[in-house]
C-alpha cells in the first residue's frame, strides 16, 4: 500500500508539478485500494467507455474542437461583415465627394478649358466652326452615299450586260452556222437555234438592251457632269483643318 501511495504521489508530482500537495480526500481514502491510471487504454478498456458513455472518445474530442472553430469562424465573419459595411459607408461618402467636388466641371466653365491638343496646336476651334465643320462633314457623308449608289449602279449594269452577252452568244453561234458555215466551229457539236427561236430571244433581249444602253447614257452622263467632279476633287474646310492638324503631329512627333 505505502508503495502504491509512493507511486501515486510521483505521478501527481509529474501531473502538476513540484508545488502539488495532497489533500484532505486523499488522506481520508489514502487506506483505501487505488488503481493506477494506465494509458493508453486497452481494447477491453476503449470498448467499456465507449458502452457507458455512448460516444468514441475521439469523435466527442473532434466534434468539440470542430464546435468551437464554428463559433471562432461565425465570430471572424461577423467582424468582417462589420467592417466591410464600415468601409464600403465611407467609400460611398469619398465616392459622392470626388464626384461632386474634384471631378466636376462648374456650368459654364466648360468653353473657358484648353484641351491639350488645342494648346499644342495654338488655337481653340470655336462653337460656330464646330457646326460649320459637323455640317461639311454631313455633306460629305451624303456625296459618299451618292458615290456608293453610282457604283453599285455600273455593277448592276456590268452583271445584266454579262446577261445578255451570254444569251446572245448561241444567237451569234447559230448564225454562224447559217450564213458562214464554213467558218463555224461545228465539230463541237453545237446544234443551232431556230429561225423563230432566234427570233423569240431578240424581242425579249432588245427591250432590255434598250433598257440598259438608257441607264448607261444617265450613268455616264451624271458622273461626268463638271459640277458632281468638281465636288468630288474640291478641297472641304474640314479637310484643310484635319490636314492642318496632322502636320502638327508629325511635326511634334515625326512621321
Amino acid at each position: 500500500m505505502d508503495q502504491q501511495n509512493e507511486q501515486s504521489l510521483t505521478e501527481l508530482a509529474r501531473d502538476l508539478g513540484s508545488s502539488a500537495v495532497i489533500g484532505k480526500m486523499y488522506e481520508k481514502f489514502s487506506n483505501k485500494k487505488r488503481f493506477p491510471v494506465q494509458y493508453p487504454p486497452t481494447q477491453r478498456t476503449y470498448e467499456i467507455i465507449v458502452e457507458v458513455f455512448g460516444v468514441i472518445p475521439l469523435e466527442f474530442i473532434d466534434d468539440v474542437i470542430n464546435a468551437a472553430n464554428e463559433s471562432i469562424y461565425r465570430a471572424i465573419n461577423r467582424v468582417e461583415t462589420l467592417l466591410e459595411y464600415s468601409i464600403d459607408k465611407n467609400f460611398d461618402i469619398f465616392e459622392l465627394y470626388a464626384l461632386r467636388n474634384i471631378f466636376n466641371i462648374p456650368s459654364g466653365l466648360e468653353e473657358y478649358i484648353k484641351l491639350p491638343y488645342n494648346t499644342a496646336s495654338g488655337c481653340i476651334v470655336s462653337k460656330k466652326e464646330q457646326e460649320k465643320l459637323f455640317e461639311e462633314l454631313k455633306q460629305n457623308s451624303k456625296k459618299l452615299v451618292q458615290k456608293r449608289l453610282i457604283g453599285k449602279k455600273i455593277k448592276a449594269n456590268l452583271e445584266a450586260l454579262e446577261r445578255q452577252l451570254a444569251e446572245l452568244e448561241p444567237i451569234e453561234a447559230s448564225l454562224k452556222i447559217i450564213f458562214k458555215p464554213s467558218e463555224s466551229n461545228t465539230s463541237k457539236g453545237i446544234v443551232p437555234l431556230l429561225p423563230e427561236q432566234i427570233e423569240a430571244k431578240a424581242q425579249v433581249l432588245e427591250p432590255q438592251a434598250q433598257k440598259l444602253a438608257l441607264e448607261s447614257q444617265e450613268l455616264y452622263e451624271e458622273i461626268t457632269d463638271p459640277l458632281f467632279l468638281q465636288t468630288l476633287n474640291k478641297p472641304t474646310n474640314l479637310d484643310s483643318f484635319l490636314n492642318y492638324h496632322i502636320n502638327l503631329l508629325e511635326d511634334k512627333y515625326g512621321p
